[in-house]
């Protein structure tokens, strides 16, 4: 789906969407083509200031509701499926905000200092941003879930997990040591991976079975150009139980 400008953004949060427009196009050409007796870096200020961070970051997103009781028929076993489940794609879509929102502050800063029609393409999805409330609040419900069936009181102290905070990664993507299954010539691999630009994927697998992409390849046969679909995939024909490390600069580990 296209994304939604960042300037369309602020004209639907408003009453007189033609008023602001008129406004951005003013200081638009203002900046441009203004009077000579006012400063252009003051214009292109109050702009920054409205425009940048369009895009909402992922630690930003408030939970959105979710009834604990539509879990209810499920055991813990199944709670801790679900759990896992949400938590790897609530991972997974936050890097996607989180990239969104550092390509609107860049973006915003280079189109209003030198092309502002270049403002029409910031912005995330919105529904990418009420799927990750969403995510966020089935995760807190599953995690309620979970304290009224008692289920980590079932199992021994050594192998209940704490809750995970959804916003706080496993570790920093530079962190190396502590990647899991890797020896060393994975590591070395992993190291390697951190280097390269993004769009980039690690995978990894309980055999040590690792998997690292980057960039976006014009020759690809029968292979998705998306980084992390394409480290899967080839990670997989090789192990099991293959998942997702880290995203660009993110980890998206889940234990």
């Amino acid at each position: 789906m296209r994304r939604q400008g960042c300037f369309f953004k602020h004209l639907n949060g408003t009453n007189d969407g033609t008023n602001l427009f008129l406004y951005w196009l003013y200081l638009g050409l203002y900046i441009f083509y203004g009077d000579p007796m006012y400063s252009k870096t003051v214009a292109t200020l109050s702009v920054l200031a409205v425009l940048v961070g369009c895009s909402t970051a992922s630690q930003n997103i408030t939970a959105e509701y979710t009834s604990p009781v539509q879990y209810q028929s499920y055991d813990c076993d199944q709670l801790a499926q679900e759990s896992s489940r949400i938590l790897v794609r609530v991972k997974q879509l936050g890097v996607r905000l989180d990239q969104a929102a550092s390509n609107d502050k860049t973006i915003g800063v280079v189109g209003a200092v030198l092309f502002w029609p270049a403002l029409f393409a910031l912005g995330g999805t919105k529904q990418q941003e009420a799927e990750y409330a969403r995510l966020k609040g089935e995760y807190d419900a599953v995690s309620q879930a979970q304290i009224l069936k008692k289920c980590g009181a079932s199992r021994p102290a050594a192998t209940s997990k704490p809750g995970v905070d959804v916003d706080k990664d496993f570790a920093a993507v530079a962190d190396v040591d502590v990647v899991p299954y890797l020896d060393a010539r994975g590591r070395e691999g992993y190291r390697d991976w951190l280097s390269k630009k993004a769009p980039k994927a690690f995978v990894i697998a309980p055999d040590g079975t690792w998997n690292a992409t980057w960039g976006q390849p014009t020759n690809l046969v029968n292979e998705s150009p998306d980084a992390l679909s394409r480290a899967l995939s080839r990670c997989e024909k090789r192990a099991q139980g293959c998942k997702a490390y880290a995203i660009d600069d993110r980890v998206v580990w889940v234990p």
